[in-house]
């Protein structure tokens, strides 16, 4: 839950930064802590042998990388004096603190897989609004191919598919 507690933080930052029209760009120190957290969230969920923990995982996983695009344009707009990232961040923080909220319960039933999968579409919907997606080439920098080919083949062996699939010959 100390997550939760440092989401609260960066919003209440977040709307004073607003209602001053000034960027503080210490607000990273924040947001990279939040980060540090949720990766060990993500790791915790990583261990989870369940069907639906692919869900969570990925939740919290696309939560980091937005924080991350988040840092980036911090930086950079901070410089511009731009002040839109202030504005795109408190767009997606309730959507984030959802996401959180459900995956720090450590819970893998079927509703809350459906219903952090929906989570995850909203955010990913806010985010391109936003401009908070990473591109393509940002995205596959972080990219840990070990552990999601590890969360397929366990879910391949959850729902018995084979690893490789026979060879059809045509007649």
């Amino acid at each position: 839950m100390m997550s939760i507690t440092l989401l609260y933080e960066i919003t209440d930052r977040l709307n004073i930064m607003d209602a001053e029209s000034v960027i503080d760009v210490t607000i990273c120190n924040s947001l990279t802590k939040l980060n540090k957290k949720l990766d060990m969230l993500e790791d915790e969920w990583e261990k989870i042998d369940h069907e639906n923990s692919f869900h969570f995982y990925c939740g919290v996983g696309d939560v980091i990388l937005i924080l991350e695009k988040m840092i980036k344009r911090f930086k950079t707009e901070a410089k511009q004096n731009d002040l839109q990232i202030i504005k795109d961040s408190l767009t997606v923080i309730p959507i984030i603190n959802e996401i959180i909220q459900i995956a720090e319960q450590y819970k893998t039933d079927d509703n809350l897989a459906e219903q952090i999968s929906e989570i995850i579409d909203e955010l990913d919907e806010f985010a391109d609004k936003a401009n908070l997606l990473k591109t393509h080439e940002e995205y596959l920098e972080n990219v840990d191919k070990n552990t999601i080919k590890k969360l397929f083949d366990g879910m391949l062996e959850i729902m018995e598919i084979p690893k490789k699939l026979p060879t059809v010959t045509k007649c």
